[in-house]
């Protein structure tokens, strides 16, 4: 049940700041948990216990979970304009997230003047307003949450899974 508490750090928003605190509770909580399985375990055997690795694996996942969540909430608050999405970023978000896959193809087929130059209607920064960016930091930590919180649940099934083949088989 800690390891599932764990994933779900990814499912707290940012803005809300219990998202450091609990991953921290829950590695606290694997730590305290390891050291008592650890101590109830026998010291000279020939052969470490699964649930023991199983732990093992957890507390480490719970670690890099935790570490993952605080400097995903130092890049959520980041400013934009100061500090735009780097492009390489966006592309490898874009390309994990499948949006390019996603993206319907619209072509156009006409091209019409927006306005007349020199009017209201016609826009003088149009080139500044193609490169303002469409990625923000916090749309990028949402994917960023999503991708951890998919990676994570899929190292739990597989060390759980894993944990009891082994198990199983001694």
């Amino acid at each position: 049940m800690l390891a599932i508490l764990n994933i779900c750090v990814f499912v707290l928003p940012c803005e809300s700041g219990e998202r450091a605190g609990y991953a921290i509770t829950v590695f606290l909580a694997f730590a305290v948990f390891l050291t008592i399985i650890s101590s109830t375990l026998p010291e000279s055997s020939e052969n470490v216990a699964v649930f023991s690795i199983y732990l093992i694996i957890q507390t480490t996942s719970s670690t890099v979970i935790t570490i993952l969540a605080l400097v995903m909430i130092r890049f959520h608050f980041k400013d934009d304009e100061v500090d735009p999405v780097p492009r390489w970023l966006g592309g490898l978000l874009n390309t994990i997230t499948c949006k390019r896959c996603r993206k319907p193809n619209k072509k156009i087929t006409v091209v019409e003047p927006i306005g007349k130059k020199g009017t209201d209607d016609y826009p003088d920064d149009i080139t500044d307003a193609m490169d303002q960016p469409t990625l923000t930091w916090k749309k990028a930590m949402s994917l960023v949450d999503r991708i951890c919180f998919i990676f994570f649940f899929l190292v739990f099934l597989l060390s759980t899974s894993l944990s009891f083949i082994v198990a199983a088989l001694l």
